[in-house]
Order: structure tokens, then sequence, then C-alpha cells
């Protein structure tokens, strides 16, 4: 991961440490375009609507929040419906953007690209391809495609070869494939759907031994809030494990 700074911390002028900034959304108009034509509705789909965002916004906001470095990277809902080769040339599309925007700018920043999953083929392909882009820093993956979580052994030919890369690999929650009706967290899933979806996925990666077998991937897990709450403590007990660092 780069510094701020190569000459030694960057600080502002009240001499605070800048911030790294690993969960930094973009909102390119190929992906509004691309949920558009879906017709997907993130304010149906996720509970809120998708905010205004433009680049210079977003460089703005990093400055006023002492934001010395920003990892770009896609937001939910995740970019595949359904569509696999829609998918894969959506996520070259976004990629070939976000890289754009780490040239464009002397400001530091980098990106996790985005990988059309389930389709493990294409996103191995894409990894291959995005990794080489300037700016690329590793890799974002939702925490279900469709249904199908981290952990699940289809998506093992993916999580070996982001381990041979020694990938840093950011975990980012979706809304999951079927939620309860008629409840509070089914119509605003970032309050609750996220942080449970989060929960899930890393519960999956660590019961189903992914983190064992492919130890060089370096994860970076937001949305973390409930991942050490009391499911973590059962599974703790149930699988006899004590800590992961994540």
């Amino acid at each position: 991961m780069p510094t701020c700074d190569s000459g030694g911390t960057h600080t502002t002028a009240q001499g605070l440490p800048r911030l790294f900034d690993v969960h930094q959304h973009v909102l390119p108009p190929a992906y509004l375009d691309a949920l558009a034509r879906a017709g997907i509705d993130p304010a149906r789909e996720d509970g809120f609507p998708t905010p205004s965002w433009d680049e210079l916004d977003a460089r703005a906001f990093a400055e006023g929040a002492n934001i010395g470095f920003s990892l770009f990277s896609i937001s939910s809902p995740h970019v595949n419906w359904g569509d696999d080769a829609a998918s894969a040339g959506l996520c070259r599309a976004l990629n070939d953007y976000m890289s754009g925007l780490c040239a464009s700018c002397d400001a530091p920043r980098g990106f996790a690209a985005v990988l059309p999953l389930p389709d493990v083929a294409s996103s191995i392909a894409e990894a291959r391809r995005a990794l080489a882009l300037q700016g690329a820093l590793g890799v974002k993956v939702p925490t279900n495609a469709c249904g199908t979580y981290l952990g699940d052994p289809a998506l093992d030919p993916l999580m070996a070869y982001l381990d041979s890369r020694h990938a840093v690999v950011t975990i980012h929650p979706t809304k999951p494939a079927a939620v309860p009706a008629g409840q509070f967290a089914a119509r605003h899933a970032p309050l609750f759907e996220f942080l449970a979806d989060t929960t899930r996925a890393v519960l999956n990666l660590v019961t189903e031994g992914v983190l064992d077998r492919y130890p060089n991937v370096r994860w970076v897990v937001p949305h973390a809030r409930l991942v050490q709450g009391a499911a973590w403590q059962n599974a703790a007990s149930l699988y006899g494990f004590t800590q992961v660092s994540l």
C-alpha cells in the first residue's frame, strides 16, 4: 500500500496525520446507466437513493476530511444481475474509469477493481487485466453475488489466483438473495442487512478454511460491526478458533 508522501508522514497544518480511506465509493456514469438499463432502482433495492457524485466533490470531501490517500471502489448493488457477459463488459469499463481517475490527479489515490462474480473465469480474467492498470491496488468482491457467498468452493479458482498475486481484497456487502418481507431491515438494507451479510461472508471464509488455504490474500472488511459480536463468539466456540486478523 502506498504512503501519502514519499518523503515522510504527510500531515496537515494542524499537525494531524493524514488519513488513509480504503472505502471511498465512486459512481461512474457507466454504472448508473447500467443500473437504469437493468431497471434497478437503488432506492428500492437497498432502501436508499443513489447520492449525487462527481470527482471534484470527492476531492473536496477528501481534503475537508483530512484524507491523504483514497482507495476508490464501486458500491452496491453488485454489478452482475444475471447476465455474465454484460457484467464482464461493465467491469472493464468501470475499472478503466477508476484507473483514469487515478491517472488524472496528483493526489495519492488508487482503486480496488470490481469483478463480475459469480462468473469465476471472467473474474480471474478481469483481475489479471485490471491489476495491471495504473492505480490498481487490489480487488473488491461482494459478500454474495447472485446468492453465491464468499467461501463457496466454486470461488476457489479465483481465491487461488488472488493468493498467487498476494492481492488486497476488499469485501463489500450487498443485499442478501432472500430477506424476510414486512420488517424494517428489508426496506433499509444498509442499516442491518449489510452488517449481517458481511458477518455471513466472513464466517463462511473462516469456517470453510479459505483463510487457511489462501493465506497470502490480504482482506479489508468494512461494515464489520457485527463480525466481532455474539455470532463471532459462538462460531469461535463451535469451530475452535480464537482470532483472525483481517
